[in-house]
């Protein structure tokens, strides 16, 4: 049963063209529904202050720009962008079956026009949905495959963005939410999944035509045997926001050329179990050099994300004790600072990175990039201008990753960089390693990088030793991927490596659950 705010139009039969959900517009996008019998023709006349993309969802047929365009053919789903002064789109069937194409409307605001004026003399964009380039996300599974058939960030469509998502049960796309954007979904032939938004869910099948609560939390899943198959329509509320989210979440490319192929997994199912804390470290640092070799010799350089903290020491001293590496051609960030806290202070990250990491590098990396809390919006900008290639990260016991305890944890978070107020068992925990004499005297509040940021790392490396995280650890392999235990969150990264010991893996009740799931389906305990 659908929940408030679902809008479903059944697509598939009838006849002639309509207008999808009664003509309401979603975001300015009013979907006409053109049905061409066999051997059929219709003719879609451009409008003022509008652009029409014509999306071809069933059937072959052709698309034709005015009378004596070029005709492009498909028999599958495939994207028309016409010239932004065109005068009319012609659809014909072909002769033996139907033709269902969606013109979506486009209503153009000044900017928009703006951006299309831009494009004057372009010729038309044409992509059928086999040939267009794939992408990732964090939230989906290894097996997904996902295309864009509209990229983000191009003016041809303003503030219209597609793709696409095809697996097979089980599978699911993971929660996520985007107010900054208005979401439908068309399901293609074949479909038989179900999409859930805020604890409500409604049945996804073929030619169904969704839209998706706004500003709703929201993901889909498929059961075994079944197809989820569909193409996701966005158009921008928030330019700015939509940018940041496509820039954080959203990577090209099918995962199989860009595994880094110089560096082996530890394990098919990313969870190594160590007998010391020094063997931990050793064998996580052997995996992050080999990581950043790979990166350098594939593009010459690397972003690196370090973490801090007493469970970090190991791993650290392992890290600047490995020689010939090419350090010059790296640039590093990390994690977190607290806010009021000098840098010079015996418990500031800046000043713990300085003295156990980044003055011991020989070469000098390419740069160090310091969070300064009262200039957090420079710190995000810098993440943004590219990629992360890789996460070292560790855990808290309380189950954060970074300052994201679980009272301030945000999944979906559009930002990078935030302040946040620490919980009491974050400011115990760090009484207790000695950084503070007492909770009076720790800090209150510290800078992160938000999930979404730590999510967006192409590799991330997980080192969790000591006993006391064995119930963090727990929560993170058994429990519910929620932000009770936000380090829950990597078991949907589909290259996150997990470095326990004895200790810190004590408290998992079975080998089954030492896996991160999402490279492959396959079995299998953890690496001892």
């Amino acid at each position: 049963m659908a929940g408030g705010g679902w809008e479903v139009e059944r697509l598939g039969g009838g006849s002639g063209p309509g207008r999808a959900f009664g003509g309401r517009e979603v975001s300015g996008v009013e979907v006409l529904v053109h049905r061409c019998g066999p051997g059929a023709a219709a003719e879609c006349p451009a409008r003022p202050g509008r652009l029409g993309v014509f999306l071809a969802a069933e059937g072959a047929g052709e698309l034709r720009v005015g009378a004596e365009g070029e005709a492009f053919r498909t028999a599958e789903a495939a994207v028309l962008v016409p010239p932004s002064d065109y005068a009319a789109v012609r659809l014909r069937a072909d002769g033996e079956g139907h033709f269902l194409v969606l013109e979506l409307s486009l209503e153009l605001d000044a900017e928009d026009a703006a951006e299309l004026a831009e494009q004057t003399g372009r010729a038309a964009i044409f992509r059928r949905h086999s040939e267009c380039p794939k992408y990732q996300q964090s939230f989906k599974s290894a097996q997904t495959v996902s295309r864009f058939l509209l990229p983000p960030g191009r003016k041809d469509a303003p503030r219209l963005c597609m793709g696409s998502v095809e697996t097979l049960g089980p599978d699911e796309v993971g929660r996520h939410k985007h107010p900054m954007l208005d979401q439908m979904f068309l399901g293609l032939p074949g479909c038989d999944g179900e999409v859930w938004a805020d604890g409500e869910s409604t049945a996804l099948r073929g030619l169904d035509l969704m839209h998706i609560p706004l500003g709703s939390t929201h993901c889909a899943s498929v059961g075994e045997g079944k197809k989820l198959s569909y193409i996701w329509i966005d158009r921008y509320i928030d330019r700015e926001l939509c940018q940041k989210w496509f820039a954080r979440d959203h990577e090209e490319g099918d995962g199989a050329e860009d595994e880094l192929p110089a560096v082996d997994f530890p394990s098919a199912h990313r969870v190594v179990v160590a007998p010391s804390k020094s063997e931990l470290g050793e064998r996580a640092a052997e995996f992050v050099t080999a990581c950043v070799r790979a990166e350098v010799a594939h593009k010459g350089t690397a972003r690196v994300i370090v973490a801090t903290g007493a469970s970090q020491f190991e791993f650290l001293a392992a890290l600047v004790a490995v020689e010939d590496m090419p350090w010059d051609r790296v640039t590093f960030f990390h994690l977190d600072e607290y806010c009021g806290l000098d840098d010079q202070h015996p418990a500031s990250f800046r000043r713990y990175l300085r003295e156990r990491l980044f003055s011991q590098l020989k070469p000098q990396p390419a740069a160090v990039h310091l969070v300064d809390p009262d200039d957090i919006h420079r710190y995000s900008a810098l993440l943004a201008e590219g990629p992360v290639d890789l996460a070292c990260i560790g855990v808290g016991e309380n189950g954060h990753i970074a300052f994201n305890d679980p009272p301030v944890a945000d999944f979906d978070d559009p930002e990078l960089v935030k302040v946040v107020e620490l919980d009491e068992a974050c400011r115990m925990q760090q009484v207790g390693e000695g950084w503070f004499p007492s909770l009076a005297e720790t800090p209150s509040h510290a800078v992160t990088l938000t999930v979404p940021a730590i999510m967006r790392a192409r590799v991330i490396s997980c080192v969790v030793p000591d006993a006391r995280k064995a119930e963090a650890v727990r929560g993170m392999l058994c429990g519910d991927i929620s932000t009770a235990c936000p380090a829950s969150v990597l078991r949907r990264h589909r290259r996150a490596v997990l470095w326990l010991d004895e200790g810190s893996v004590s408290a998992v009740p079975s080998s089954d659950s030492l896996r991160l799931p999402g490279r492959e389906s396959g079995g299998g305990g953890a690496d001892k």
